[in-house]
């Protein structure tokens, strides 16, 4: 995308000041699984911007995260909700929402993941489209957006263990692992909803999706979604520690965002972070 880096400043400002962010947390007031903007709850934005985030701690306010801008990645508190699923079309969803095709709940917001990954430096791309043509036909938009590594980390025999999040993940037809550990930051989408805008990620729980729903904060670089069954995933369960097992799960650009010295996080600015 062609945007300048103060834009992004201005836009990481807009989920600080100007979204309709609720003031609890996914896991405190669980939306009811596949929410719609028909039936989603009414939000409210926070009544002032926190200080930009210390580098390695976790910033008041993004429950779940800790962003270390100096080592170049974001951390989410996530625990092992699934071990032998079939069908999973999620990697991470939050509580209460798609846990039945997912590995992994994160106790962050996605609207939070979203606003860490901006103050990291990345700028999202856009979730897979449909386009709807006059003559009827429809035409697959693919997601964009910068790609990030996603590693898993635990506790196994009393020493910390990382892998690469692809290694859960296994092809149902041909039971090979997922091909490469890549994920797109492509921002979800805004909704109207009784003159609020909703983060769709946000009731609809969609983290980080290995099939395109159009609503989830990342996504793997494919056009493949819920409906193609020629590209179906199940959990690699030989590899998978037990249920309820905290897992770290770190997100790295795979290309440094550039810096800007004149950045300034503390900017007022924007409404939309697409």
């Amino acid at each position: 995308m062609n945007r300048t880096r103060p834009l992004t400043v201005l836009l990481a400002l807009t989920l600080l000041v100007s979204w309709p962010i609720a003031t609890t947390h996914a896991q405190d007031t669980p939306p009811a699984p596949g929410t719609t903007p028909e039936n989603a709850p009414a939000e409210t934005a926070p009544d002032a911007a926190p200080n930009a985030p210390a580098e390695g701690e976790a910033r008041k306010g993004l429950k779940g995260i800790v962003i270390d801008r100096e080592a170049g990645h974001v951390d989410l508190e996530a625990v092992v909700v699934l071990r032998d699923g079939e069908w999973l079309e999620l990697l991470a969803c939050t509580p209460s929402t798609r846990e039945h095709e997912s590995i992994l709940t994160v106790s962050a917001k996605p609207s939070d993941i979203h606003l860490a990954l901006l103050l990291l430096g990345l700028e999202p791309g856009k979730p897979l489209m449909w386009e709807h043509k006059p003559d009827r036909s429809v035409t697959v938009v693919p997601p964009t957006g910068p790609q990030v590594a996603v590693t898993l980390i635990y506790e196994h025999e009393g020493k910390a263990k990382t892998v690469d999040a692809n290694q859960w993940v296994v092809n149902q037809q041909t039971g090979k692992v997922l091909a490469g550990n890549r994920w797109l930051f492509v921002g979800s989408r805004f909704e109207e909803f009784e003159g609020k805008r909703i983060y769709m990620a946000d009731p609809n729980g969609s983290v980080l999706s290995l099939v395109n729903f159009g609503d989830e904060v990342m996504t793997r670089d494919t056009e493949v979604t819920k409906d193609n069954d020629d590209q179906a995933w199940n959990a690699n369960t030989p590899v998978i520690p037990k249920v309820r097992t905290p897992v770290t799960i770190r997100l790295t650009p795979v290309e440094k965002p550039k810096a800007n010295p004149d950045a300034k996080p503390e900017a007022p600015a924007g409404d939309n972070p697409q």
